[in-house]
Order: structure tokens, then sequence, then C-alpha cells
């Protein structure tokens, strides 16, 4: 947690101190940050006691490119979520005014109650104010002085922010100079110191007065008792000496570095600065984006596999009921279609029934024709819509919902999650399964008179012409069985009268009898008549009854008639009658298909759009984080001798573990593919992958932060604390030790000239609490004159310091300079 401090850096040289400083606190996790309130976008979370301004150049001390460039121009994504917690102050002839504002509202924010509240703050309210420059002309020191000191008016009106009766200032200001050979012969470097020294004896003067100024002001200058040391070493330790004054200074002991004593004591002051780092935290996040790089590789490009996956089958389950060969199910299509041919059949059946035998035949036929196909019409419209409304509200409503929780599961799934590729690859074959089909032809125009028409009125006509002409039996009763009965005696009589005749003489009494009874004509001719009449009477009407309706079945028979069988052809799919409703049918059909495919392929479109979208930011954060590592591995190997040839003299930052250590942390989760899925069942990337912007992927240093460097952190953590054996022990301290001892040869980054009076150096050694009970580590330091030795506020990073304070602004001064 950091000194509530506001940082503001002038100039190139400050715009790149102040990224650096960002870089590698985040890197080591220290800084502390104040999320978004209620939820809202992750980009507005702001840094908590710590407020950072730069500062470009004043108009007409620098040049144009670095007036107009700001602090995140140039610079790859994954640091934007840090560099836009720098306010940019715009360029302008009001600049220090614009600063003073700044700086008033900064201060306002960090010294909030609330703000110190959620930082469980117990210590007093202070702030500090550290100005970061590297004026190259005499006119930069003046006008530096001119633009900070409206704001230390401004800041040193508060009321809590004054000085107490007893005890420290409670509003520091603190300024870092750096200088390219600040002991260069010749007039401008002359003219530079001495607006140095006018600039030290002006803010000494002020703290004497009792007003604002800087009690320190640090030099650092390129030539040192060490040797010759080059801008980026210099810009190094001047980072390493801002994350002190930031993240260390609460220690007892170390207010001296931002306070003076004494207000009649100098503000000048030398620092020199060394760390020995075991970066967990560091490591821990180069460890997680190596991994991300090839997760989300497989999570973005992974295709679909031959085997099911079980991550998918849900998926697949709900949007099986909308492809091509299962829909018609679903809308009960044939259903429908059966319903209405049903309806037909039932028309047909009750066109049947109208007797042939009426007179306006037709015109019944034509009504009750008009009025059962606007009923079948009226229930096509009913039984669809109802149907349509069925599925809206059983099925298409929830349908959205259903659909976003099967993708979720598909990308969550506990054993088997599919990947973001096989998820867009199942909805991109659905999206084409489920989209409308061609639309049916368009109905035939309607005829002036169907041909079936005429058949029937004809079928009809001949129908009366044929009962015209027909045989009545009943008649037959009243006028011919008389008439019959005696022709057909008449000429049955002879015929009988010889049938009979052999039997006169038979020998057979019976038919003797029979014959002596039946031969007179008196007998016989009557008997006749009255069988002729009985048979013309009895049984000649009904064979006539039988073939008259034989006939008239022709006409009117149920089944197999003429006039059913035209009436079934009136009625049949694809009559000029029926056509129009056949085509409104499946116009029905299908505007009921489009409706619930269109839902169906919209929302599944919808969420493809998402889910492409998550794609392009996962493959754009994969981009980031390989420039990350690009950059932050670059700096974590460059704490190794040999690696980093530009500091000749050794690393400001020794790093106890090597790049190569790197892999063996890797290790502890290795980018495989068991791993990947395994990790995508617990980091859950796709909670929002329904948003417009998902939070998991378009904030790398979050990203970073989350359950994946955590993996790794615990476990080098839990490896630290394990027991090991004894020369393991040994070996790991006695590296510790010399790495401490290398550190301890540097000398103060400022050189002064010899034989003047400069106070005496302080060091101090800041040590976690473990490797402070190591004896080698003991007399390492003291072999080194390190006596004052303090806890650190963290257990990854010891600090060696050197200072020299209330050195004397005459110092400032060569003999030439005189």
């Amino acid at each position: 947690m950091p000194t509530t401090s506001i940082v503001i850096g002038y100039g190139s040289f400050g715009r790149e101190v102040l990224r650096r400083l960002l870089v590698s606190s985040a890197g080591r996790g220290v800084l502390d940050w104040e999320e978004a309130e209620g939820g809202q976008d992750p980009a507005l979370r702001r840094l908590r006691g710590l407020g950072l301004v730069w500062v470009p150049d004043l108009p007409g001390l620098g040049s144009a490119s670095q007036e107009s460039e700001s602090l995140g121009s140039g610079v790859f994504g994954v640091l934007d979520d840090l560099y836009r917690q720098v306010e940019d102050l715009a360029p302008g002839p009001r600049m220090g005014e614009a600063l003073t504002e700044v700086l008033d509202a900064q201060a306002r924010s960090l010294l909030r109650a609330s703000s110190r509240a959620a930082r469980d703050e117990d210590a007093p309210l202070m702030l500090n104010v550290i100005l970061v420059a590297q004026p190259g002309r005499p006119e930069v020191v003046g006008a530096l002085n001119d633009l900070i000191s409206g704001g230390m008016e401004r800041l040193s009106s508060y009321p809590n922010l004054q000085r107490p009766l007893e005890g420290g200032d409670l509003l520091n200001f603190i300024q870092l100079l750096d200088f390219d050979h600040f002991w260069a012969e010749g007039t401008p470097a002359c003219n530079l110191r001495r607006a140095v020294r006018l600039a030290v004896t002006g803010w000494q003067k002020r703290s004497q007065q009792g007003r604002p100024g800087f009690g320190r002001i640090y030099l650092a200058d390129s030539y040192t008792g060490e040797g010759v040391r080059d801008a980026r070493h210099r810009l190094d330790e001047l980072v390493l000496f801002l994350e002190l004054l930031l993240f260390e200074t609460r220690q007892a002991g170390m207010e001296i570095l931002y306070r003076r004593q004494r207000d009649l004591l100098s503000p000048l002051a030398g620092f020199g600065v060394r760390a020995v780092e075991q970066n967990t935290e560091l490591f821990s996040r180069l460890a997680a984006a190596r991994f991300a790089q090839a997760w989300l590789q497989y999570l973005a490009e992974e295709q679909p596999q031959d085997t099911p996956s079980a991550g998918l089958s849900r998926l697949r389950d709900l949007l099986a009921p909308y492809r091509s060969q299962a829909l018609a199910d679903l809308l009960a299509e044939e259903d429908l279609r059966r319903q209405v041919d049903s309806r037909f059949e039932a028309l047909g059946r009750e066109l049947i029934e109208i007797p042939l035998d009426l007179p306006d035949w037709s015109s019944q036929l034509r009504r009750r024709c008009r009025e059962g196909i606007e009923k079948i019409e009226e229930e096509l419209f009913q039984q669809s819509g109802a149907r349509l409304l069925e599925i809206r509200q059983s099925t298409l409503g929830p349908f959205p919902e259903k659909l976003a929780q099967a993708v979720s599961d598909a990308l969550q799934h506990a054993s088997e999650p599919a990947t973001l590729a096989q998820v867009i690859a199942e909805l991109e074959q659905a999206a084409q399964q489920v989209q409308p089909s061609q639309p049916p032809p368009m109905p035939p125009p309607p005829q002036q008179e169907d041909p079936v028409w005429e058949e029937l009125e004809a079928h009809q006509a001949r129908y009366r012409s044929f009962k015209s002409t027909q045989v009545q039996p009943q008649l037959h009763r009243r006028r011919w069985p008389a008439l019959i009965s005696m022709l057909l005696a008449a000429s049955l009589t002879p015929v009988m009268a010889q049938a009979i005749a052999g039997w006169k003489d038979s020998g057979n009494y019976m038919l003797e009898a029979v014959y002596g009874w039946l031969s007179p004509p008196f007998v016989m001719l009557p008997l006749l008549m009255v069988l002729g009449f009985m048979v013309a009477f009895f049984a000649v009407p009904p064979l006539l009854q039988r073939r008259t309706q034989r006939g008239v079945r022709f006409y009117t028979d149920s089944e197999r008639g003429r006039g059913v069988a035209l009436i079934r052809r009136l009625l049949a799919p694809g009559s000029a009658l029926r056509a129009p409703l056949d085509a409104l049918l499946e116009r029905r059909v299908y505007d009921f298909s489009y409706s619930v495919r269109g839902f169906v392929a919209s929302e599944v479109e919808r969420a493809l759009q998402r889910l492409r979208e998550r794609r392009r930011e996962m493959l754009w954060l994969r981009g980031q984080l390989s420039e990350y590592l690009r950059v932050q591995f670059g700096e974590a190997a460059a704490g190794k001798p040999g690696q980093d040839g530009s500091a000749e003299m050794g690393p400001v930052v020794w790093q106890l573990q090597s790049p190569a250590e790197l892999e063996r942390i890797l290790e502890y989760n290795p980018p495989r593919r068991q791993r990947f899925r395994s990790t995508q069942s617990q980091v859950l990337l796709f909670e929002d992958w329904q948003q417009r912007f998902s939070r998991s992927f378009l904030y790398p240093l979050q990203f970073l932060d989350g359950p994946l460097s955590k993996i790794y952190r615990q476990r080098s953590r839990q490896e630290q604390q394990e027991s090991q054996g004894y020369e393991e022990g040994q070996q790991r301290r006695g590296r510790l030790a010399s790495s401490i001892e290398r550190q301890c040869r540097f000398d103060v980054g400022f050189h002064w000239p010899a034989g003047g009076k400069v106070p005496e150096e302080n060091r101090y050694a800041l040590l976690p609490s473990e490797w402070a009970r190591h004896g080698e580590v003991e007399d390492a330091l003291s072999g080194y004159a390190f006596r004052r030795r303090l806890e650190s506020a963290g257990q990854d990073r010891a600090y060696l310091v050197r200072v020299q304070l209330a050195v004397p602004p005459d110092q400032l001064a060569r003999r030439e300079d005189e």
C-alpha cells in the first residue's frame, strides 16, 4: 500500500519515469486499486493512495514532438489501464494554473475520508508531492519553480495538512532531478549549475520563512564515484528510489528520506539505491501470460472433434428441434394438412347428402362449398395461430435464455468444456439449418368457373332425364297385372294343356286325378290368370324396383356414384376449387415455419455475434500478452550478469530468480490440452460472454492478476515454505547473501567536488523478515556498513539505500564557475 503521494513527471524524461514506475509496480503487485462502483466498467478503476500527473515541456522549452506526445501514445494496449491512471496536462501558456487545479483535485480525492477508510488507514493523514524532471537548460529549472509554486500554496492551505505543534510536516514536497554530465565544462553547464544552486537556495529560504517548498531535492548524474552511468541505469535507479519513497517510507526511521529535521537545513541531497528481489508476483504473472498465450489460442481456434463433446450435448439437444429435418415435427405441419384434408372430406360428405332430386341442387352445392371453404379457412387460421402462440409461449419464449445457458454450459462444462471455436462452429451449422426455406409459389389466379361445375350440372340433367324415362313399379301394379294375367293365361293355356296331356293314361292315380281336375278349359284358364296376376302384381314390381334403383345408384351412390366422383373431383387436392385454399395452407405453413425459424435464426445469430466478438477479443488479448512478455520478461532477464550489456556496473534490481526458472514455475500448470480444459472449467472466462464487451479479455493486467497468476503464486509460495534439505537451504542462503553483497558495492548517484564539506552518508538496509534472520545476510551487510536495518513492507525485495542529506548548496559550484 503506497504512502499517499502525487508524482509529477515533467517532459519526456518524466513520462518515461511514470511509465516504468507503473510497469514495475504493477508487475510486483504492490499497487492498490479502487474498483469501479456498482459493477461499472473496470476501465474506471483508479489507483488508491497514488496520483500521477504528466506535464509536457513548457512552451518554448522543448521540441514540438515532445509537447504533443501524451503518456499513452505509442504504447500497446496491455498497459492502457495502467497508463490511463496518469492525468495528462494539456500544453498551453497557463500550465501552472492548470497544474494547480489538477493537484488540488487529486489531493481532495486521495485525502477523502472514504478512501482512507477503504485503505484501513491507521497512519496520520499525510501527503507527499514528488516532482521528477531532467532539466537540460537553466530556463527549465526556473520554469519548474514557477510551475509548482501555485500548487504548493494551494495544498498548504489545507487545514488538515498544516504542520502540527509537535511532529513533522504532513505535507512534503520532494524533487528528483536527473542530469547528463552535471559537471561538464563550458558556459551552458555553468549556467545550469548556477540555476540549480539558486533554486535550492530559494527553496531553503522559503522553508525558513514558513512558506511551502521542497524539503528534499535529490540529484542524480551520469558521472559518479563508481563510473559513468548511462541514461538507462540512472532511470532504473530513479524508478527504484521512487518505489522506495512510495511503498517503504511508512517504515519507522525512513521519514528522513522525504522530511527534514529542521527548516534551517539544506534540502539538497544525493541518493543511491539497489535492490535484491525474488519476485514471485512478477514471475507468476509471466507464467500466467505464457500459459494464457497457448490457452487463448486453443480456445479461439480449436476446431470441433469427430467424437461428440459432452459440453456440446445440451446445446445440440436444444437446437435439434429447429433443424431442417425436425422442425416439421415441432410445427406439426402434417397434422395441419391432415386436419384440412379431414375438413374437406367432411365437406364432401355434406355435399353428397344433398339430394340430387332437388331442383336447386347445383345452387345448394355452390353455397355449401363456399360456406364450407370459408369455415375451413377460418379454422386453418385459428388452429395455426393457436399452435404458433403455443410454440411462442412454451418454446420460443424461453429459447433465448435457454440458448444463453446452453452456450455457457458448453463453455464451462465441468469435465469436457467445449472451446469457443467449437461452440461457434456448432452455432454456425445450426444457423444454416434453421434459415427459412424458399417461399411456396403463389396460388394460381382464380378461374371464372370450375369445369367440374358444368359436369355436375350435366350430371343432374342426365339424372333427371333418366328419372323421367324410368319405369315406375307403383304404376305397374295399378295398370298392368290384369292385362299381363290375361295375356299370360291365353298364351300358356294351350301349352299347359299339351304338357299335362300325358298324365291322362299314365297309370298314376294322382297324376290322372290332377289331369281330370285341370283339363277342363274353364278351370285351367282362370287358374293361369290368377297365377299370372299374382306374378305380375307381386314378383314383377320388386324386380323392376331393383332395376330402377340400380340405375339411380349410378347417379347417386355415396361411394361409387357418378355424382360422388364429380364432387370428389371438385374437392380433390389441386382442383380449381381447392387450389387457393391449398396455396393458402402452404403459405400459412411457410409463414408459421418462417416465424419460428426466423426467431431461432436471429437468436443464434445474436449469440454468434457475441461469440465472434469474444474470439476477436481473445486473439487481441493474446497479442497483448505476447508484448507484455517481451517487455516484462526482458526487464526480468536484465537482472542477471551478461544479459544486459548496457549496465556494465550491474543491474539496479538483482533478480534471485533466473529467466530459466520461469520454465520450472510454468510446470505448476503447464500449457497442455488437459490443463486447458481443467483451467477452462475453473477460471470462468465466459460469464459475461453475452455483453457487448467482455471484462475478461479487454483488461490484460486484470486478466493476469486473476486466478491464472494465483495458481502459480500459491504454488511458488508453497514451495518456498516447504522444508528442504540442509544443503539446499545452505545453497539458497548462500545465493541470497552473495547477491546482497554484490549489490552493496555501489555509490551515491551524484558526485560532489573533492574537498567540499559533504555530510556523511546514511546507509539503510530494508529486508524481508525471513531474509533478515540469515547470518550470512547479516555478515554481508555489516561488511559494507549497512548498519541501519529495517523490515521491508514486502516479502520479496530488499532495499539497500545510501543517501547524503543536507548538502550545502555551495557544493553545486566548481571553482571555474566563480
